[in-house]
């Protein structure tokens, strides 16, 4: 029967359990906070279209540690972004397609890190940590496009 109390109850406790045995990372749930306060009607969402993260490391290859290459793909827009490890921390480069001046958000957690995209569509932020991101792209006569998170 839908809505029996006694299920309602058995769910609660399953709940309360779960979350005292296996509560979800907190990293998560800011990045989930952070995602439900910047979304609005007239932004369009970008979703992740690559993250070279996602892809098999070839056996017995060794080296540096590669930038990681993320795109997120709009309706009208790819922006196309490398992540480079600092230390504990991470430095972005990015590029909008196609190419124009924007002004950008880095989302992470709690805080912002506002950059501009030059005539050629190109930006960079550094200094950000190494928890997961998301970027907010303005530009002139253009409504805003907000991209999906990414997990370091």
């Amino acid at each position: 029967m839908l809505g029996d109390p006694d299920d309602d109850r058995l769910i609660g406790e399953l709940g309360e359990l779960l979350d005292a045995t296996d509560p979800p990372p907190a990293r998560l749930v800011a990045a989930a906070k952070a995602n439900y306060g910047w979304r609005t009607i007239d932004a369009e969402l970008a979703a992740l279209a690559y993250d070279s993260a996602a892809e098999p490391v070839p056996a017995g290859v060794r080296g540096g540690e590669e930038p990681r290459l993320v795109v997120f793909d709009g309706a009208d827009l790819r922006l196309e972004i490398e992540l480079h490890a600092e230390g504990p921390g991470r430095h972005l480069l990015g590029q909008l397609v196609p190419p124009g001046p924007a002004e950008l958000q880095v989302r992470q957690g709690g805080g912002r890190v506002s950059v501009s995209a030059d005539a050629s569509g190109r930006f960079a932020a550094t200094g950000l940590s190494a928890e997961a991101l998301s970027l907010a792209c303005l530009r002139p006569g253009q409504p805003p496009v907000v991209t999906d998170w990414v997990l370091p």
